[in-house]
């Protein structure tokens, strides 16, 4: 990772203790739900920040103005989940990790054999450290055992070293993809770390390969959890979703909006225009009746010529505006009345005067 950007995230943390009402920013709400499904314990926001910050989203901005605030309010609603087994990551130095590439002899498997028998007798004895030392020895004879690191895990979560644990359960599984035991670690490790859709996962898989009481316990345990924070992210997701529908319809009315004043600014008192489609005449006369203001309407003339086999469309704007409205209007066709004429000449005089529209 880039230098300058370590040194960013440092001083990011360093304000975080600072004041940890930080993470409640809005902005900030996607970190706050990534530090939450790692297990993390996220300080509740006082009554006091609740109040400031309604404060800024009140005043000059109104509710029309406040969509994604509010929606990230609700996202960033704290979830209830179930902590009690969590214990505090440890932040040991790497255990050693045997080399995949050493040539293991029938000598050094015996010998391996030996060391991981002294070790589950002090298991047993309740000598976790000295366990650890003697499988430890184990993998070094013999780095391309599966159950050895496996072996190892279960004692680093006796010890509540979750990430130890999960670093021998993954050696384990790159040497064993299979390995029931490698899920059982892992999964109990993330879960004492919190990381429980991680856990539900393991401990899925695991059930499946060699399922046993303690792996029923603990998915008991998990699952809830996982499904509470799964149940969360779906919610964010639709909220996401449905904030950028609500965005594009916003963007669209606005460009209606704006090609309608553009339309309407391009017509001018008197002026004859060619109309070569029902939609576009449509078009053209919603533009001068709908849009004027609820006042006085000024005099003006719009005079259609179009060729169609459809002459109802005439009639759009007379229905548009109400019959006292319209002291005189001609609708001149030609030897023939009705949808098949061929060519329409419509001619609208519109005389409004003191048409109030509702």
């Amino acid at each position: 990772m880039d230098a300058a950007k370590v040194t960013d995230l440092k001083h990011f943390v360093d304000q975080c203790k600072t004041n940890p009402s930080i993470i409640h920013t809005p902005s900030l709400a996607f970190f706050k739900t990534y530090l939450q499904s790692l297990g993390a314990r996220v300080p509740p926001e006082t009554k006091s920040e609740k109040g400031d910050f309604d404060m800024a989203d009140s005043g000059e901005y109104s509710d029309s103005k406040r969509p994604i605030e509010d929606d990230d309010e609700i996202v960033e609603s704290d979830i209830d989940l179930d902590n009690t087994d969590v214990v505090e990551p440890d932040n040991d130095p790497p255990q050693k990790m045997g080399d995949p590439a050493v040539e293991v002899t029938e000598e050094m498997r015996d010998a391996a054999q030996s060391e991981k028998s002294k070790a589950m007798d002090a298991i047993s004895e309740g000598k976790l450290e000295e366990a650890i030392d003697h499988i430890t020895e184990a993998i070094m004879l013999n780095p391309t055992s599966a159950i050895l690191y496996a072996t190892r895990g279960s004692v680093f979560v006796k010890l509540k070293k979750p990430h130890a644990a999960i670093r021998d359960a993954d050696a384990a599984l790159a040497i064993n993809p299979d390995s029931a035991k490698g899920y059982k670690v892992r999964g109990i490790a993330r879960a004492m770390l919190g990381q429980w859709e991680q856990a539900a996962t393991d401990l899925r898989e695991v059930s499946k390969l060699d399922y046993d009481d303690e792996i029923g316990s603990m998915l008991k345990k998990v699952e809830p959890n996982a499904h509470k924070i799964e149940e969360h992210r779906r919610k964010y997701e639709r909220l996401q979703k449905e904030r950028e529908l609500k965005k594009a319809e916003n963007e669209r009315k606005q460009r209606a909006e704006a090609q309608e004043r553009e339309a309407i600014s391009a017509l001018k008192e008197g002026q004859v225009i060619g109309i070569h489609s029902a939609k576009e005449l449509d078009s053209q006369t919603e533009c001068r009746v709908k849009n004027f203001p609820p006042c006085n309407l000024v005099l003006h003339r719009i005079m259609v010529r179009t060729v169609s086999n459809d002459c109802s469309h005439f009639h759009k704007l007379s229905c548009e505006v109400p019959e006292s409205c319209i002291p005189e209007s001609r609708h001149r066709r030609g030897k023939r009345c009705g949808c098949s004429l061929e060519y329409q000449q419509c001619s609208y005089l519109l005389l409004h005067k003191e048409w109030q529209r509702d």
